[in-house]
């Protein structure tokens, strides 16, 4: 929702819920703000004098994403603070596999170090990044509704980038 909120040029945006009920307040949240999200949007243009797509659709899915088709995915957020391991791994095998228009990807637990390589941002300054699946991985903190009022910097986010073109 706050993507398609945000984001004017996006055509499409999928939430992916496996707890039944998770999912059934996705919906009723979406039923409630659906006109103000529609109007949000269509605010964009007035201030950023920007076009936008005015087709662009919200959906909701209840299931696993593991087993979810994401070869259309470009651009992807995963809460995975609560993931397992195994589970983080299993997403990083999809993801490598299974995601090849993937421009993006933001998680809040690392991708295991197994799929990290070193390599070089360019090849005039020699900068020295990791890769994860080809991407570059940085990290910075968020504020998220479990943390402002801790006090702290934040959680620590996850993000796996493709390298700018050369």
């Amino acid at each position: 929702m706050q993507a398609y909120m945000e984001l004017p040029r996006l055509h499409r945006s999928i939430g992916i819920e496996l707890a039944p009920q998770r999912h059934q307040n996705a919906l009723k949240a979406w039923e409630k703000l659906q006109p103000s999200a529609e109007a949000i949007r269509n605010g964009l243009k007035d201030q950023q004098d920007i076009s936008i797509v005015t087709d662009a659709a919200v959906q909701f899915i209840e299931g696993d994403f593991l087993r979810a088709d994401l070869s259309g995915v470009t651009h992807m957020y995963v809460s995975s603070l609560c993931f397992t391991e195994d589970m983080i791994r299993e997403l990083a095998i999809k993801l490598e596999h299974g995601a090849p228009n993937l421009q993006s990807v933001a998680t809040l637990r690392a991708f295991p170090p197994e799929f990290q390589k070193k390599g070089i941002l360019d090849r005039k300054n020699y900068e020295v990044v990791y890769k994860t699946f080809g991407m570059i991985t940085t990290s910075q903190y968020a504020e998220m509704t479990w943390t402002e009022n801790a006090g702290g910097k934040g959680c620590e986010v996850h993000i796996y980038t493709k390298a700018p073109p050369i």
